[in-house]
């Protein structure tokens, strides 16, 4: 019997799972697994060997929050994000910025319709909002029109 033979043959199955495990998590970092990793940030220079938690701190509400290790493997695994993208908001203010930018893209729709005055302080109140969350990164020209009325 050749020595290929003997060692499939002797070779352990659990073996196999727990160097996967052992390369996939150590502690709280996460084996980065280039092969899934976009395009553009496989050509990118100076990706480390493993994800690791970060706290940055929010553009939107000042307080820190945390990028954890798990995470960024979603983000750049997963969802194919460029991998020196980085977060800017917590996930509340996050929420919350997506949420406006879809109410905000109704109100061109909004602006053809007989509307209150109510509704127009609300719809500006609105648009402030956001760009306080976005760091002035919003349609004035929307804000002017309202503002007209």
């Amino acid at each position: 019997m050749s020595i290929k033979k003997k060692a499939r043959k002797t070779a352990n199955p659990q073996r196999k799972k727990t160097q996967k495990k052992r390369q996939q998590i150590l502690g709280d970092k996460i084996i980065v697994n280039f092969a899934k990793l976009s395009e553009a940030s496989k050509r990118s220079y100076g990706i480390p060997s493993y994800y690791e938690s970060y706290t940055y701190n929010c553009i939107a509400c000042g307080k820190d929050f945390q990028f954890s290790a798990s995470l960024q493997q979603q983000w750049y695994e997963e969802k194919k994000k460029y991998f020196w993208m980085r977060p800017n908001k917590c996930g509340v203010c996050y929420e919350e910025s997506l949420q406006l930018k879809r109410e905000i893209a109704t109100f061109p729709k909004l602006l053809r319709t007989s509307l209150t005055i109510d509704e127009l302080k609300e719809m500006l109140a609105k648009l402030e909002k956001f760009n306080l969350l976005s760091k002035n990164k919003f349609d004035s020209s929307l804000y002017n029109r309202i503002k007209k009325y």
